[in-house]
């Protein structure tokens, strides 16, 4: 059964869930996680420690999750994150005990990210299955319902986490066909071009880098 408002956590597995069974050890949960909860990677992490002054790294990709500002260890509130905008510096504000978090840390074998990211495919692999198979079925009826007005197919495409996902779910139901359009702001990190790059060649997709014109840059 998938839930609409929350997701949950497995402690034997510690991973969220799409639902509150796990299918890859059959624990049931009872511990919630916000639904839209989002992955914390090593980046981040970095980045947190060193406007912090934190150790946050220690805890690597995928062992944090977040929310609303709020940071989730095993499933629990351990911090919230304050500030951080043109006014003022971010600061943390400790919900747990943080020398006893750092503590556990430092005395817990950590998986890898790509050990994770199994883990987490494993533990929720037929209610992703579901939520897929009724992403591509929308999809569908969509483009059937109005296919006497469409031209041609395309979508945004930014290169971050949630266009390549819709990528992915676009081409799965319609084809790879499908134009990506991305709109180069001129200012994204060198990494980002790179991964356009890198997607369009291992992906074979269809993709225009609209760049803003001469008059708009002058104007900024």
């Amino acid at each position: 059964m998938v839930f609409k408002n929350n997701a949950f956590f497995c402690h034997q597995c510690n991973v969220p869930l799409i639902n509150n069974s796990c299918e890859r050890c059959h624990h049931i949960s009872t511990t919630k996680l916000p639904l839209k909860s989002s992955p914390v990677f090593q980046e981040e992490l970095d980045m947190l420690s060193d406007v912090t002054g934190y150790p946050l790294s220690m805890f690597g990709s995928l062992n944090l999750w977040t929310a609303n500002r709020y940071y989730y260890f095993k499933g629990q509130k351990i911090f919230k994150l304050i500030g951080g905008n043109m006014f003022s510096p971010p600061r943390i504000e400790w919900l747990k005990d943080e020398k006893r978090i750092f503590k556990e840390i430092k005395n817990t074998e950590l998986k890898t990210e790509d050990e994770i990211k199994s883990t987490i495919r494993e533990a929720n692999r037929f209610a992703l299955g579901t939520l897929e198979e009724k992403a591509i079925r929308f999809i569908r009826e969509t483009k059937e319902s109005l296919k006497d007005k469409i031209v041609w197919i395309a979508i945004s495409f930014s290169g971050g986490k949630d266009s390549a996902i819709v990528s992915h779910l676009a081409r799965k139901a319609l084809g790879n066909s499908i134009i990506h359009i991305c709109s180069n702001t001129t200012i994204e990190h060198p990494l980002t071009y790179d991964y356009l790059d890198n997607y369009q060649d291992t992906e074979r997709i269809y993709l225009i880098r609209a760049n803003p014109s001469s008059f708009i840059i002058s104007r900024l």
